[in-house]
């Protein structure tokens, strides 16, 4: 009974979901580290699971090392780069920061907002005893001029 279950060999798949891992990462395993395998899509059950309970620190070891190797470094570097990069063009005022367009959004917003709700005050005296159409869209344009002008004198600072 011991050398039938010795024999017994599963798929790559099967292999990789009984390891939890990748059919990819089974054929580094095989490939560098010396997981046995019986042949084309066959792998010695038993055989296989020895060895990794044998070599399991190992396995983490080579994990950990590939993680941090030079690969890591490189993108880790590019990363960097990239920030210096992106410091270097905002003090060189060639990129705006978020927060800088939206303290800019909420001046230009309050100034509209502020000269709406002023609207009916601001013109309800001239309006009042108006009947012309062409009178009350010549006042009403005449006060859009004036928040227009307003929003475009209003300090914008980056």
């Amino acid at each position: 009974m011991n050398e039938n279950l010795l024999n017994i060999t599963v798929t790559t798949a099967e292999l990789a979901a009984h390891f939890g891992v990748s059919e990819k990462y089974l054929s580094e395993l095989h490939r560098e580290q010396g997981l046995p395998k019986a042949g084309h899509d066959a792998w010695p059950l038993i055989a296989c699971d020895l060895w990794r309970f044998n070599n399991i620190k190992e396995i983490y070891e080579n994990r950990l090392e590939k993680a941090f190797s030079e690969k890591g470094r490189e993108k880790l570097d590019r990363v960097n780069a990239e920030l210096k990069e992106i410091e270097l063009l905002k003090a060189q005022e060639q990129i705006i920061m978020k927060s800088a367009v939206m303290d800019v959004w909420i001046k230009q917003m309050s100034v509209i907002v502020n000269n709406l709700d002023g609207l009916p005050i601001r013109v309800a005296d001239k309006l009042i005893d108006k009947k012309d159409i062409k009178e009350i869209i010549d006042i009403l344009t005449t006060y859009v001029n004036q928040t227009k002008k307003q929003i475009s004198e209003t300090k914008i600072e980056l």
